[in-house]
């Protein structure tokens, strides 16, 4: 086969022309793979997605330079499982290489994929034949370098060239140059078959990037058949992707906070439509800018879209002081002994009386970052309460819980030996005072009794009479430790 790599198209355009929507993912399936390459499968969705390729040296300075990065951003737009990422030469599963060929009309090789289900892993572009070939190209067209590494990449990914649909060999294994400048092939040959839904045998599909003919009118876009084939060894999984939304999950009153999306493997994120907050209902950026004026809780959403595939993100944001209850997570494993309560790293805490109602005297250890993890061992039985207080402290103030938060042990359902840990609620929360009983309002979460408000609790001992400080939100003595 002669690799002579000009290829014929009415279009040189620099705008990609996708024409397949996430509806033809669906409707092209797996079972088409074996039409390809004998012996060959492409790489999975997955692997497809995290693809790299390097540049070498060489090719600093050339053409091929930028016209590489161009077409491989061809094929990572292309609505395709693929998405190459550049890595240090001569890595990655593509390599661009330089090649002095002895023909000079042949301006590029690429290889074709192994048996062992792998991409072609060299590309050769030549550096020496780029004005030599007149014949063929006087005056080659801006983007003849763009179109030319897109061809050379479709052979990679198993694309034979489109006029002969119904007799593509495939030469199976890698290509060396010998020392006059010839390719060598190592490998054996294997026989191709048509892709369906492409061009028909004895067809010639002059807008195609896989065209063999000599012309140096280069095709520089995906034509329908061109999505067809790719589309039909790389089609989307939207399993392979996620997306995720980051910033601060605290913000202090009027405070500015920056959230992004991103997406794994360095995917390129094709929109995103964020709502839920009104500093960025309708925005279309990867990132935005929100404040809220008032203390309470925020949720802002993203719809991201990925390769045709849609991931809704949601966070939540607290507003103003530390919501305690929201960043405490209690931890009992009562066939160990062992209660592990853990709050947000970033705030300081101070811990009341951590207390069990059959044991007055836990061992109580507080460590991490802050004090913000607090050990506890002690013989625990199936029933009983543990119960605490707790203030913490953030940038934005100081919050502390108006009474008492309480958490049920659980039974041991396993050998004492073997451990069973429960990430357990407060038994005493409430959304309202419907939920709690006789005597109790629903404050902050919790269920207090009537006459306790936080609004006559003191946070610093500025709100305490002189000679008192504040403790757990009541003002004491110093000296004799009565509380008001």
């Amino acid at each position: 086969m002669t690799f002579l790599f000009i290829l014929l198209a009415i279009s040189c355009s620099d705008d990609l022309e996708t024409e397949m929507s996430i509806v033809d993912h669906q409707e092209i399936n797996s079972d088409k793979r074996q039409l390809v390459v004998q012996g060959w499968s492409p790489p999975t969705a997955c692997q497809a997605s995290s693809l790299t390729y390097s540049i070498d040296p060489c090719l600093t300075g050339t053409p091929w330079f930028a016209a590489i990065n161009t077409a491989i951003g061809r094929y990572n737009s292309a609505d395709i499982s693929i998405n190459f990422s550049l890595v240090g030469a001569p890595g990655g599963d593509i390599h661009f290489d330089c090649a002095a060929f002895a023909n000079s009309c042949l301006f590029g090789l690429g290889e074709w994929p192994t048996e062992d289900f792998s991409v072609g892993g060299t590309i050769f572009l030549s550096t020496n034949n780029l004005s030599s070939c007149t014949a063929l190209c006087a005056s080659p067209p801006p983007c003849f370098f763009i179109g030319l590494a897109m061809h050379e990449i479709g052979h990679n990914l198993g694309l034979g060239h489109n006029e002969f649909p119904d007799d593509l060999t495939w030469n199976v294994g890698t290509f060396t140059i010998d020392g006059n400048g010839n390719p060598v092939h190592n490998g054996a040959t294997n026989q191709g078959e048509h892709i369906p839904g492409t061009a028909a045998a004895g067809t010639t599909d002059p807008g195609s990037i896989m065209n063999e003919n000599a012309s140096c009118v280069m095709s520089c876009v995906f034509n329908s058949n061109d999505l067809i084939a790719l589309q039909s060894l790389y089609p989307v999984d939207c399993d392979c992707y996620s997306a995720e939304l980051n910033g601060p999950a605290n913000l202090c009153i009027d405070q500015d906070g920056e959230y992004c999306v991103s997406s794994n493997n360095n995917v390129s994120i094709q929109s995103v439509n964020w709502f839920g907050h009104p500093d960025i209902t309708g925005n279309t950026n990867e990132c935005v800018t929100l404040s809220s004026s008032s203390e309470g809780t925020d949720f802002i959403y993203a719809d991201v879209t990925i390769n045709g595939c849609i991931y809704f993100l949601s966070k939540k944001i607290e507003i103003g002081p530390p919501n305690i209850l929201a960043d405490l997570t209690v931890e009992i494993d009562p066939c160990l002994d062992i209660i592990k309560i853990e709050g947000n790293h970033n705030y300081t805490y101070s811990w009341g009386a951590i207390k069990l109602s059959n044991n007055n005297s836990p061992q109580v250890n507080i460590s991490g970052s802050n004090s913000s993890i607090v050990s506890v061992r002690a013989q625990l039985s199936a029933g009983e309460e543990l119960c605490f207080q707790v203030q913490a402290t953030s940038e934005c103030g100081t919050s502390y819980l108006p009474c008492e938060v309480c958490y049920t042990i659980p039974e041991c359902l396993r050998g004492e030996s073997d451990g069973q840990s429960n990430v357990v609620l407060p038994n005493n929360a409430c959304n309202s005072n419907s939920q709690c009983p006789d005597g109790f309002t629903c404050q902050d979460g919790i269920c207090c009794e009537e006459g306790v408000s936080q609004g006559d609790m003191c946070v610093t001992y500025d709100h305490c009479p002189p000679g008192f400080e504040c403790v757990f939100g009541d003002c004491c003595h110093i000296l004799t430790g009565l509380c008001l």
